[in-house]
């Protein structure tokens, strides 16, 4: 299996894919929709399940 990207993302950008935040929503859904389909791999902060 190849190695894929890890980014590592701020709870800014996961409240923007999920309340479609304009004009930041386009890209936060782009990011998802890659690791949805497993060519980037995402990582949130623990802290950031209870800010959201």
């Amino acid at each position: 299996m190849a190695s894929r990207d890890k980014i590592f993302l701020d709870t800014d950008v996961v409240l923007d894919h999920l309340a479609d935040r304009q004009p930041f929503a386009e890209y936060a859904h782009r990011l998802l929709a890659l690791a949805e389909t497993g060519r980037l791999a995402l990582c949130v902060s623990s802290l950031s399940f209870s800010n959201l």
